[in-house]
């Protein structure tokens, strides 16, 4: 490997040999361990890459985290009370209100007259005794 191809595989993975390929990597050691040049091209290298690194990512600033957790706080009880007092109790409200109706319909006396008895059942089992008497008869 020359200095030329060293330099444009520097441009191409960086200054940290690690992330190289294994062969390359390899290739790019035996040079640097011979030229001066290759040696100064990849402190260079890193030298930007750590500058890069210091301006993309900026330090927090102070009390960044205190804020953070005090507007989560903030923002947690108002969605608990929100969610009490605001749309998910209703239709837990209409639930218990329909239960305590159909338990309060089911507790009371429901003593029919026989004759409305008789007509229920006649009603509900006409059909049924419609068509036993339609096999019967075609038999």
């Amino acid at each position: 490997m020359n200095l030329a191809q060293f330099e444009e595989l520097l441009d191409q993975f960086g200054g940290d040999l690690s992330l190289w390929p294994a062969d390359k990597a390899a290739e790019a050691e035996q040079l640097l361990s011979s030229s001066p040049s290759a040696r100064q091209s990849i402190d260079s290298q890193k030298l930007v890459e750590r500058r890069l690194t210091e301006i993309l990512e900026p330090p927090p600033s102070l009390g960044l985290e205190r804020r953070i957790v005090e507007r989560w706080r903030n923002s947690l009880h108002k969605r608990w009370v929100s969610n009490w007092f605001g749309v998910s109790w209703k239709p837990t409200l209409a639930a218990t209100c329909a239960l305590a109706f159909g338990l309060y319909l089911g507790a009371m006396d429901q003593t029919f007259p026989i004759e409305l008895e008789d007509d229920v059942a006649a009603v509900m089992f006409y059909d049924y005794v419609a068509a036993n008497t339609e096999v019967n008869d075609g038999t």
